[in-house]
């Protein structure tokens, strides 16, 4: 009797081992699935983010929050590097004032660009890069990670 006692009592110890396994299981289920749909939301507004327009008045609070910022437009053909910083206002650069990002490329290549390249339009929130958070970012993911709508 004392035997099938122990057996018993083994086996339901076995049964409440898989059974604590079967429910640890269940909860990393249900976990993923729940991290999958936070990506998934994640993934969406990233989308949604990459696709927004930034109005010219929405690009004025994003300067002014670049206010002490360094910043630098490199022009790869010659490997020449303006480097400036932002007052929060203007783009500035040996005493030059730029309104915007472009005027401020687009000076840097006027300078050292031989080509034609210099007359083309410009958008220097995708070719400028400022410092921000120890890196070299482009103004335009700047602008996308601190967006303020």
């Amino acid at each position: 009797m004392e035997e099938q006692k122990e057996k018993l009592q083994l086996e339901l110890e076995l049964i409440i081992k898989q059974k604590k396994v079967l429910v640890a299981e269940l909860e990393i289920k249900n976990l993923l699935e729940k991290i999958e749909s936070e990506k998934a939301k994640v993934d969406k507004l990233k989308a949604e983010l990459t696709k927004k327009k930034f109005t010219p008045e929405e690009n004025k609070v994003i300067t002014s929050i670049m206010k002490g910022f360094p910043i630098r437009h490199i022009y790869k053909k010659k490997n020449d590097v303006w480097t400036g910083i932002c007052d929060g206002k203007y783009f500035l650069h040996n005493d030059n004032f730029y309104e915007t990002p472009s005027g401020f490329a687009k000076a840097h290549l006027m300078e050292v660009a031989s080509d034609t390249r210099a007359t083309f339009d410009i958008n220097g929130w995708n070719v400028c890069e400022v410092y921000y958070i120890d890196s070299w970012i482009k103004f335009d993911d700047f602008r996308r990670r601190v967006n303020i709508v």
